[in-house]
């Protein structure tokens, strides 16, 4: 088909549309889109003269051929719609004739309708005069008898609010007392409303306290519901556990308890219902209760329940040891911090103003803190055996009770309980840290106690005896104890420090922020540890072998023990970089240093305990001889026999203990420079004596060195130092006295012989010998010596006696 032609048939279309189809509205879109000569208002006389004098003469042709095809085409579509649209016109005649005959008999209608109305609008005029006259009267009245039963209802009221309150329609008698407050507030001062109101104010007061006790009545409630769950989430938990071999049967345990608590729910729904406590609040509210007073009240109601479930678990925690913490944390969790969490949650629903909460959540959550602390540290008795909560048990709870406090955070944000939480884990984990090392200082307590004991029962067992022990016996007696020490020592320190590093190796997240400070405190308490021990070595009582025991002990901590410690610091702390801060707390040198002091003065002290006591024997006995009256010697004296086997005991005792430092050496030998000089300390006594130039003092030396030879060499001296000033402080010696005197000191001179191995120390033993001798023969009315045959045969017979 030709396109011009189809666009002509279009617009044929359009424009009869647009003639059947179109309103008053003005034109439709479809007639604002013809062309000019289609449109309304077309100047046809202007068109054609303007085409006759501008358009071709062959244009003219072709549009006068295309005017006469298009209006042959609107005649045919003219057509066309007249027989599409000939039955609707029929239809329309028809309607209008009915229409017609309609309208007439709607208008005798209406006629008749309208005489009805005149009729009664007359007869209700009629009416209205006639009760006019009585109208204003029933007003009256009407007022009257509502105003009646308005009274008669405040008359009443006492009665329904206490029936109201015995009942416990409490919401109903405040809906009565609200209603009837002004009212009452009105009148209430005059007349018979006097009464009225004091009934009703006692009534009142009734329901207000019984609104308040809904708090506690709501609090209850609550508290019994939590308990209940907890109870069959607690046996539903056994039931699967002791059927966690079989998935089936752990199944139906689970919904045996979800039954439970299925049928608990509904046994407490069918329960007597009681006011919750945000009714009890609006309620109060509407009594015109301030806003203080019902938050204190509610408050106060909840607070007993989480007071319960504090001191609880405080007792239990005071008067039993807790053994396993993490249990103990979650049993608290999911009672306190249950409870404090919904009261949270109510209480933000019921008031606006949040310092009442905040300052009750820090004061119950500051006890909280502390339960928790006193639970983790091992309970009732912790004091006692301090460490007894394992690493991993204890930052179990503090990671449980990290993790109940996130929630609480969330609702009490102004608390910081993530700040609080953090410093109770950094607390706990320091109080762990240091009840680790005050286990270990305890133990090497004990242990240092129990070496005394032992050293002691056993010297005493060998004076009992006689003294007859075994040399090597003794030796190795003290050796075993100080190995003893030793071990306990070190094993004890590794345990500790293992269980220290444990602590990081279980949550190191929850010490990550402050692990430098972790590390310098457990080098910290390893340095105390090492001073308690020291300490408690200078300070334990016991016979003079502990102290060798001791010295031992501190000796070996100087060249092995503190290196070791400091080792094993390294290996379970390794330092994260060499210029550490925190390892000058356990600075090893100075520890070392401070051990060889210590060991210089226990064995100081143990050289002046032996020295001490022999000095004591000596003097006494000395003391007691009657040197003026002395028979003739025939044996070495007591006191002297008794000093030799005290040295024989010290020699036996330091043996194995001690560093030799040159015990038992041979010695050379300057005695004899000239042939006329002394070669024993008694020649040198008898030579000084009848020279007249008896000794008058010793040169004494009184350092002791960590050593056999030092030791032995101080003892002997001090014990022939003892002899020379007794001696001088005897007023006579009689002949006899003087030789005894120099049978026992020639006694000595053989037999100390061997306790000196340092040349000084062996120029003072001959030096104290020949004191002794020239000052009793100074003090002597006859001072002839014995024959040195006689002082050998003598000394030869005790010998074969074996005395």
């Amino acid at each position: 088909m030709d396109p011009n032609a189809e666009e002509k048939a279009r617009r044929v279309r359009s424009l009869l549309s647009s003639y059947y189809g179109g309103g008053v509205g003005g034109p439709s879109p479809k007639t604002a889109s013809l062309p000019a000569i289609d449109r309304d208002g077309f100047d046809h006389d202007a068109y054609v003269t303007q085409s006759v004098r501008d358009v071709p003469l062959a244009e003219l042709q072709a549009r006068c051929v295309s005017m006469a095809g298009e209006i042959k085409q609107l005649d045919g579509d003219m057509q066309m719609l007249v027989y599409e649209n000939y039955s609707k016109f029929i239809v329309a005649t028809d309607t209008v004739k009915e229409m017609r005959s309609n309208v007439a008999t709607i208008e005798s209608r209406v006629d008749e309708l309208t005489a009805s109305v005149d009729a009664t609008a007359a007869k209700a005029d009629a009416v209205n005069l006639k009760l006019s006259s009585h109208r204003e009267q029933i007003e009256q009245l009407n007022g009257v008898r509502a105003l009646i039963k308005k009274l008669q209802a405040v008359f009443d009221l006492p009665a329904k609010l206490r029936t109201c309150a015995e009942t416990g329609a409490l919401a109903l008698a405040v809906r009565y007392c609200v209603g009837a407050g002004p009212l009452l507030a009105k009148y209430g001062d005059a007349g018979a409303f006097v009464g009225v109101k004091r009934e009703c104010d006692d009534a009142m007061r009734t329901v207000e306290e019984k609104l308040r006790a809904g708090f506690h009545d709501a609090a209850a409630a609550a508290a019994t519901r939590r308990r209940r769950r907890r109870e069959m989430h607690e046996k539903a938990s056994e039931k699967a556990s002791e059927k966690a071999s079989d998935v089936s049967d752990g199944d139906d345990g689970s919904e045996n308890a979800d039954a439970a608590c299925g049928d608990e729910g509904e046994s407490e729904g069918a329960s007597p219902s009681t006011l919750d406590a945000s009714e009890c609040v609006e309620l109060l509210e509407r009594l015109g209760t301030p806003a203080g007073e019902l938050q204190g009240a509610y408050l106060a109601s909840r607070r007993v329940a989480m007071d319960q479930s504090l001191g609880d678990a405080e007792t239990a925690a005071s008067s039993s040891p807790v053994p396993d913490a993490r249990a103990f944390v979650v049993s608290l969790s999911a009672s306190f911090l249950e409870d404090f969490r919904e009261t949270a949650a109510e209480y933000a629903e019921l008031f606006k103003d949040r310092e009442p909460l905040v300052a009750l959540g820090r004061e119950l959550l500051q006890r909280y803190f502390g339960v928790i602390k006193l639970g983790v540290a091992g309970g009732a008795g912790a004091g006692a055996s301090v460490g007894t909560t394992p690493a991993r048990g204890l930052m179990a709870a503090l990671a449980q009770m990290a993790a109940d406090l996130s929630g609480i955070n969330r609702l009490v944000p102004e608390i910081r309980l993530g700040d609080r939480a953090a410093e109770v884990v950094e607390t706990a984990t320091r109080e762990r840290v240091g009840a680790a090392f005050r286990a270990l200082e305890l133990a090497l307590a004990d242990a240092i106690d129990r070496t005394a004991a032992d050293v002691e029962a056993r010297v005493t067992n060998a004076d009992a005896g006689g003294g007859g022990t075994d040399d090597g016996e003794v030796g190795a007696f003290l050796l075993g104890r100080f190995e003893e020490l030793r071990d306990a020592t070190l094993a004890g320190v590794k345990e500790a420090l293992a269980d220290t590093r444990s602590l990081l190796d279980e949550r190191p997240v929850m010490v990550a922020s402050w692990r430098e400070e972790f590390e310098s405190l457990v080098r910290g308490h390893a340095a105390s540890t090492l001073d308690a021990l020291l300490a408690g070595l200078r300070s334990a009582a016991g016979p003079a072998p502990v102290l060798l025991v001791h010295a031992r002990l501190a000796s070996f901590m100087e060249t092995d023990g503190v290196p070791t410690i400091a080792r094993t610091l390294d290996a379970f702390f390794p330092a994260s970089s060499p210029t550490e801060t925190h390892r000058t707390l356990f600075a090893e040198k100075e520890r070392a240093a401070a051990c060889a002091r210590v060991a210089d003065r226990l064995v100081r002290a143990y050289a002046a305990a032996q020295s001490t006591r022999l000095s004591l024997m000596i003097r006494q006995s000395v003391a007691l001889a009657r040197w003026d009256v002395a028979n003739e010697p025939r044996d070495v004296s007591p006191v002297v026999a008794a000093v030799a086997a005290a040295l024989v005991a010290v020699e036996t005792e330091t043996a194995g203990i001690l560093e030799d430092g040159g015990y038992g050496e041979p010695v050379a030998d300057h005695r004899a420079e000239t042939h006329a000089a002394p070669t024993t300390g008694i020649d040198r006594g008898v030579a000084d004596l009848f020279r007249g130039e008896a000794c008058s003092g010793v040169l004494f030396d009184a350092a002791v060195e960590p050593t056999r030879a030092s030791v032995l060499g101080a003892v002997t001296k001090s014990a022939l130092k003892s002899f020379v000033e007794c001696v001088r402080g005897v007023r006579r010696f009689n002949r006899c006295g003087y030789q005894q005197t120099q049978v026992d000191a020639t006694y000595l001179d053989r037999r100390v012989r061997r306790f000196v191995s340092v040349e000084s120390d062996v120029a003072g033993v001959v030096g104290l010998v020949g004191a002794m001798v020239s000052a009793a023969g100074e003090r002597s009315e006859d001072p002839t010596p014995l024959d040195p045959f006689i002082v050998d045969r003598i000394l030869m017979q005790k010998a074969s006696a074996g005395r």
